[in-house]
């Protein structure tokens, strides 16, 4: 039996933990600046993943459980589930996912323009909070989009669909920063990747959590850029 992970699978998993570690720096990006902080120069690759896989996977895995839930109360338990998929494809087109993709694309810049706008016109509504949502929001229209698209327009949608769940992982991380920045305590935030305090002078520490688990070899590139 062979134990050695193939090539493909390596390869896979570089892409989801590259993706993960995008999308957590764009959050991680958006919340030290919104505390005149540069993320990069106090967190790691490591941090990056962390950040959003600690949300999204329990997110992913909470959907899986309840649709498998659902799946077996239901008639469909007789279905398989591949085939159902298969012909409610088959059923539409890809001109109709597009769109449904190109208005995943909106939605998510629009939420963050909110996240960015309202609290400077005094609207104090902590839409931030529904950052996950909006990204299980982008996944579902880009769902269709990305299993029909042809060959040769695969890159720009798998594209706009990582910018567009950044934008979302954006917004959560900035209104997390601004609702964490206006509390009068020491502790602005103490996490699985960073603890932050405040000093009665105003000043922010900043003390990464420590983070020993391996990076897949394609990336290891990133960490010997001080990453």
């Amino acid at each position: 039996m062979n134990l050695i992970p193939s090539k493909a699978v390596v390869l896979a998993t570089g892409a989801v933990i590259a993706l993960l570690g995008f999308w957590g720096y764009c959050y991680e990006l958006a919340y030290f600046a919104r505390l005149k902080l540069i993320a990069h120069e106090h967190l790691s690759l490591k941090h990056f993943v962390v950040s959003s896989g600690a949300t999204i996977i329990p997110m992913l895995f909470v959907i899986l459980i309840y649709e498998n839930v659902k799946r077996f109360f239901s008639k469909k338990i007789h279905v398989d589930p591949r085939i159902e998929v298969s012909e409610h494809l088959k059923a539409e087109n890809f001109d109709k996912f597009i769109v449904l993709a190109r208005a995943g694309v909106g939605i998510a810049f629009v939420f963050l323009a909110l996240v960015l706008a309202l609290p400077e016109i005094g609207v104090t509504l902590a839409i931030w909070s529904m950052y996950l949502y909006m990204v299980f929001i982008v996944m579902q229209m880009f769902f269709g989009a990305v299993l029909t698209s042809p060959a040769h327009s695969i890159f720009p949608i798998v594209l706009l669909f990582a910018l567009s769940a950044a934008a979302c992982f954006a917004g959560g991380g900035y209104g997390y920063a601004s609702s964490g920045n206006s509390a009068s305590k020491d502790v602005v935030r103490d996490d699985l990747v960073v603890r932050i305090t405040r000093s009665p002078n105003g000043e922010f520490k900043v003390e990464p959590k420590a983070l020993d688990f391996p990076l897949p070899p394609s990336l290891k590139f990133i960490e010997s850029l001080g990453w």
